[in-house]
C-alpha cells in the first residue's frame, strides 16, 4: 500500500476542475512537447499530491502548485496560472527532463511509463510515480486526458 495524505485523498473536485481548466488553458498558450503531449491527468495528480487539494502554505501563500524550488527554496509566484506556465516551462527546456520529452515525443508511451520517467527526475521520493498514479485512479483524473 502507498501512502498518500488524506488531504490528497479527500479528491476536491473542485480544485481539480479549476486547476484542470488552468492546466488546459497553458498547454493550448505554450509550445514545447510537454505542453502539447503531457497527459493532463498526471499534472493534476501532481498539483493534487503537492500541495493537498491547494491547501498547503506553498499553494495558499505563494500560489505554487507544483512544489516547484530553485536552490532547495519554494518559489513564489504572483497566481496560480503563472505557477502552471513555469511547470510547463521547466518539463519543456530544462535538460534534466530530456529523457521524458523523448518518451512525450514517441506518443505511444502509456500513461505508466511517462510517470515513471517524470518521477525519476521530479521528484526523490522512490514512490513518487505510485502515488501519482494513485491519486490518478482515486480521483479519476484520467477523464481529462479524454477532452
Amino acid at each position: 500500500m502507498v501512502f498518500v495524505s488524506q488531504t490528497a485523498l479527500s479528491c476536491d473536485y473542485s480544485y481539480i476542475e479549476k486547476m484542470g481548466d488552468l492546466i488546459e488553458e497553458v498547454k493550448e498558450e505554450t509550445d514545447g512537447i510537454a505542453s502539447k503531449n503531457m497527459p493532463t491527468s498526471i499534472v493534476l495528480a501532481q498539483a493534487v499530491l503537492e500541495t493537498g487539494n491547494g491547501t498547503s502554505t506553498a499553494a495558499r501563500y505563494k500560489k505554487n502548485h507544483f512544489g516547484l524550488s530553485f536552490n532547495k527554496r519554494i518559489l513564489s509566484f504572483d497566481s496560480t496560472i503563472e505557477s502552471v506556465f513555469k511547470y510547463f516551462h521547466n518539463l519543456n527546456s530544462k535538460q534534466y527532463y530530456g529523457k521524458l520529452r523523448t518518451k512525450l515525443v514517441k506518443g505511444k508511451s502509456n500513461l505508466g511509463q511517462i510517470v515513471t520517467t517524470l518521477a525519476r527526475t521530479y521528484a526523490e521520493d522512490k514512490e513518487y510515480s505510485q502515488k501519482i498514479i494513485h491519486v490518478i485512479d482515486r480521483c479519476q483524473l484520467a477523464r481529462f486526458d479524454d477532452e
